[in-house]
């Protein structure tokens, strides 16, 4: 009995690494920007046009400062993931939302993930265009449009 015991504890536990490793989300762009961080933080450049799991054909930066309204005449539709506190990462295709990226910031916590120049309220950048370069700032990465 002992024995079986042990080899469904086995099992069991097999079971919630894979179920835990599933829902890790390849698209996570704090993930993706790091991963390139690592691989070379004295020239990083990341292409966010090979990066994804999804298709897109646009995506578009919002700063918290951006309001609703505007976001929705930018995209020419209506965007229902809405949180006026953060700063968010939209990609389109076809005229509807594939995929959508937050930043929560709260003052007096060391901030984490990525950031965008504070003088860029909002990006559109198609995907043969969507390259940006790479710093790190203490906990935060920034990027930065590359224009070509």
């Amino acid at each position: 009995m002992e024995n079986n015991e042990m080899i469904r504890n086995i099992l069991h536990s097999i079971l919630v690494i894979f179920v835990l490793a599933s829902c890790q989300n390849e698209n996570d762009i704090n993930k993706i920007v790091s991963n390139h961080w690592q691989q070379d933080s004295i020239n990083c450049i990341v292409d966010f046009s090979s990066c994804f799991s999804f298709n897109w054909d646009i995506c578009y930066y919002f700063s918290s400062k951006c309001s609703l309204e505007e976001i929705n005449k930018d995209l020419g539709m209506q965007f229902n993931e809405f949180e006026d506190t953060s700063d968010r990462m939209i990609f389109v295709q076809d005229e509807r939302v594939v995929y959508t990226q937050d930043w929560y910031y709260i003052p007096g916590k060391i901030q984490t993930g990525i950031t965008f120049d504070p003088g860029i309220r909002k990006l559109k950048i198609k995907k043969s265009n969507a390259r940006f370069r790479v710093e790190k700032k203490h906990e935060m990465y920034l990027l930065t449009p590359i224009c070509s």
